[in-house]
């Protein structure tokens, strides 16, 4: 007996011992403010130049030689990390290259059980023959890049598998830089065909992992309802989206007596979004929702401004806001209409930003808190008039094409581009639907940036 109870009083004290170690080591490389705390705005012309970059990218990635060659200059890799920052919630980076030296920075917020630290990594690269010979500064420890590297590495095979750790690995280790642009030259052991193959398999569980975390069962009810009054309209009519809401808003006031009004609200916006979004948007609701609806009878125009793409662009963005991409709404409108100043695009439009901007304030008004929620329900479900949500979009600058675009405004820091938006957000104020209620929860940083 006495024996057995040194051997447990030994493991006790092990595993005492290795907690005190995990939780000093955790303390050692992590810390309470992230380095990288804000990041900036993506020009029009920056993100161009990265979008025709990342095209140049795949398309070697998916060429029939097995060599391959990979090019990114030091300014695109500094928008793509900017960008990266706008786009993942917990993560933000930031690239630099000042004189010959290259230097990279990341953040990553991670929850633990004494509240919210912060993963930082800076690596410094003053080799331009290799990405592997600087060194890293996590939290108060130094380690060598190869190091972080190898740990970097090992942690991609487990999330993906050797063959992808492999490609990424190549790509790294054979890279060098100079003062204009980064260069990296490997083979390719899976062919561009398996390689296609395996990102599919990782980005179709990624996003079984987001339908496992989402819940919008009750968005069928409202699907229906307007399913329901689809049926007595004629084919092709051209509805307001104003008409739906006044539906959908009623029957979620209804239904909020014995449940959450900012539930019902958002399958309220669910369902709106099954129901009027193009084929993209639709595939993407019903993988989350694993809600596949009929829409054979669904044959509506629906429209905000008498046009049909800002009824999108509204949708659109309230979507993003309400699955909680908090912060990333406004900069993917932005975005998106960045992006129709490339060759094919409709131009940039204005109207359109408002349509984005429009839709990420109502869904954040509607789901915010439960009085907010209530407080929405009850104006929507007797109002049938767009201008009591939705801005007037007269004289708003529309179809600019890149070059008009480089000369009026320069770019999104420019003082002629943010008084557009300070008039457009001056719009949104003044609407009815928002005259009477409080501003919702973190509105004022969004409509800043």
């Amino acid at each position: 007996m006495t024996r057995a109870r040194t051997i447990l009083l030994s493991l006790l004290v092990a595993v005492l011992l290795a907690v005190v170690i995990l939780f000093f080591s955790a303390v050692a490389i992590t810390d309470s403010k992230p380095r990288v705390i804000q990041p900036d705005k993506v020009s029009p012309t920056a993100l161009l130049e990265s979008k025709q970059q990342l095209k140049k990218i795949l398309a070697e990635l998916s060429s029939n030689s097995s060599h391959k060659k990979l090019v990114v200059s030091h300014q695109q890799l500094a928008q793509l990390s900017t960008l990266l920052s706008q786009s993942l919630g917990p993560v933000t980076a930031r690239y630099n290259y000042a004189g010959s030296t290259a230097i990279a920075v990341i953040s990553i917020r991670l929850p633990v059980w004494q509240g919210v630290r912060y993963w930082n990594a800076t690596v410094t690269f003053p080799d331009a023959s290799s990405l592997l010979s600087g060194e890293a500064r996590i939290g108060a420890l130094t380690v060598s890049a190869e190091t972080l590297w190898q740990i970097s590495s090992g942690l991609l095979s487990i999330l993906f598998d050797r063959d992808i750790a492999k490609v990424l690995d190549d790509i790294i280790r054979q890279a060098h830089f100079d003062r204009q642009q980064i260069v990296s030259e490997f083979d390719l052991e899976l062919s561009s065909e398996q390689l296609k193959q395996r990102l599919y398999k990782y980005f179709k569980g990624y996003r079984s992992v987001i339908a496992e975390q989402a819940d919008f069962s009750a968005s069928r009810v409202y699907f229906r309802k307007l399913q329901k009054m689809s049926r007595y309209l004629p084919p092709g009519t051209t509805v307001s989206v104003a008409e739906l809401m006044a539906t959908l808003f009623t029957l979620a006031q209804d239904r909020s007596v014995t449940s959450d009004p900012q539930t019902e609200n958002r399958n309220a916006l669910f369902a709106l979004a099954l129901f009027i979004g193009d084929a993209r948007l639709k595939s993407f609701l019903s993988r989350i929702s694993g809600f596949y609806p009929d829409q054979s009878s669904v044959y509506l125009k629906t429209v905000l401004s008498a046009r049909s793409d800002l009824s999108l662009h509204f949708i659109y963005s309230a979507m993003l806001q309400m699955l909680g991409a908090e912060g990333i709404s406004l900069s993917v409108g932005e975005l998106k209409e960045i992006s129709d100043l490339d060759q094919g695009g409709s131009g940039f439009s204005f109207s359109d930003l408002a349509a984005d901007r429009a839709g990420t304030r109502f869904a954040r008004q509607a789901t915010a808190t439960a009085e907010s929620a209530s407080r929405l329900q009850s104006f929507m479900a007797q109002s049938k008039n767009e201008s009591d949500f939705f801005p007037d979009i007269t004289l708003l600058p529309d179809r600019i094409d890149l070059q008009q675009f480089k000369q009026q405004y320069q770019d999104t820091h420019s003082p002629g581009y943010r008084l557009v938006v300070r008039e457009i957000d001056r719009r949104i104020r003044q609407l009815p639907l928002y005259k009477d209620l409080p501003l919702a929860s973190n509105w004022s940083s969004a409509e800043a940036g």
